[in-house]
């Protein structure tokens, strides 16, 4: 039943059965029969077919919440039955898109050459993206881009490995002075 739970987290995350299949190294028809065989095992529909493409009825957001939450806790109990041995398994690595241009790649190398048995799931997106995929456990870590002073939302807990500066560049032909240069913020709570 994990396989078919795994199958259906998959599902709500890549948004289609074509796009879970590709995370899952799957045929679509296999996470088909997979979501299937989860719904004749709970006694009820999750998906709503009447919709191309399907997608997750009320009770199966419900039951996917309750799946992402099964599956943390079952790696995790994995992990307490295997303390001493060498660290293994799926490691989900977000990195906002500045860093995945290269900054990380040597550091992502040398874990896998340490840990050969960690297999690395690495994806790229926006740092807010990457913060609400932590929130909702569908990544492990995240390296990701916050202004001076920030931290991640509890219950994330920030670790600052390094700290960058940003710089206004022009071409040759640019006639702005630094006073017509204007930035613009914004935050949640509307400043």
């Amino acid at each position: 039943m994990l396989d078919d739970l795994r199958a259906l987290v998959e599902f709500a995350h890549a948004g289609s059965i074509a796009g879970a299949a590709d995370r899952l190294f799957r045929t679509p028809s296999a996470i088909t029969r997979q979501v299937q065989r989860l719904e004749a095992a709970l006694g009820a529909e999750l998906l709503d077919r009447s919709v191309k493409p399907p997608r997750l009825n009320s009770l199966g957001s419900k039951v996917l919440e309750q799946a992402r939450d099964l599956l943390q806790r079952t790696e995790a109990l994995k992990s307490l039955t295997s303390s001493d041995a060498e660290p293994h398994g799926l490691l989900r690595i977000g990195l906002a898109h500045a860093l995945a241009e290269g900054t990380l790649i040597e550091p992502i190398q040398a874990l896998t050459e340490k840990y050969p048995k960690v297999r690395l799931r690495l994806s790229s997106e926006l740092t807010g993206e990457l913060i609400h995929r932590l929130l909702a456990g569908e990544l492990d870590v995240a390296a990701v881009l916050l202004p001076e002073g920030k931290t991640a939302p509890p219950p994330l807990l920030t670790n600052i490995i390094a700290s960058d500066r940003m710089e206004i560049v022009q071409g040759a032909a640019g006639n702005y002075d630094q006073k017509d240069v204007v930035l613009v913020t914004h935050s949640a709570n509307g400043s």
